[in-house]
């Protein structure tokens, strides 16, 4: 890559705290999902309290999609660092696009979607009707789709990401190994059949958090006065 079209110091600084930042941010607040927190501790739930639950999954799902928005800018700076007009950059980056589109997309029917059908519920003295039960099972399996499909994308695109800074040369090809070893794991995951829950997004979120830390400390290394002939010449 020319010096003409090399990022500066302050873009890739920001793209190290949006990549790392929102990955940590992401692990923290699925461990802190409002299902995982109070469900687990009382199955007989009154509606009540289901509907407090709704709410405030409403709130975090909110959250999240402005996180993953921050990740997908600090992945783009990170393309643009590595260099858009390779296939294997451009690739990863479409496929993050992708991935944070479906990714949303579920987020969306799990966080508003379900909240409008409890709602419905509580505006019923017998409860959930037959079709809104109904409903809620299309929904749980519309999420579990575009979850699946959505993390898939993102680990493929995150490990296209992560081979394409092995031409950064230097220690940065150490990043790159561990980085694209932490992105294809959870299609183990992924591809087991089994359903995606909190758990499971816990250990999902935790390997992807692993990428972007490498990410982050490439990206940091890059602006470090040193780095000319480790993390950068051969881009």
């Amino acid at each position: 890559m020319s010096e003409i079209n090399r990022p500066a110091p302050t873009n890739l600084r920001l793209a190290a705290a949006l990549i790392g930042g929102t990955a940590l941010l992401e692990v923290v607040l699925v461990t802190h999902h409002p299902v995982v927190s109070r469900v687990e501790h009382d199955s007989g739930l009154a509606f009540d309290a289901l509907a407090a639950i709704v709410q405030a999954n409403l709130a975090f799902h909110a959250v999240l999609m402005l996180v993953a928005v921050g990740q997908l800018a600090g992945l783009f700076l990170f393309a643009r660092r590595l260099g858009l007009d390779r296939p294997l950059v451009l690739t990863g980056s479409l496929l993050c696009s992708l991935a944070t589109m479906l990714i949303v997309t579920a987020m969306t029917f799990d966080g508003f979607v379900v909240y409008e059908l409890v709602s419905r519920c509580s505006m019923s003295a017998g409860g959930c009707s037959a079709d809104v039960t109904g409903a809620l099972q299309l929904v749980s399996a519309i999420i579990q789709g575009f979850t699946k499909l959505g993390f898939g994308a993102q680990c493929i695109g995150f490990a296209a990401l992560g081979l394409a800074s092995w031409s950064l040369g230097g220690k940065a090809r150490i990043g790159s190994v561990l980085s694209v070893m932490a992105a294809t794991a959870p299609l183990a995951i992924l591809t087991s059949g089994s359903y995606v829950g909190p758990e499971q997004l816990t250990q999902i979120l935790g390997l992807l958090g692993g990428w972007g830390l490498c990410m982050a400390i490439i990206l940091v290394a890059a602006t470090l006065p040193s780095a000319g002939r480790s993390f950068g010449d051969n881009a």
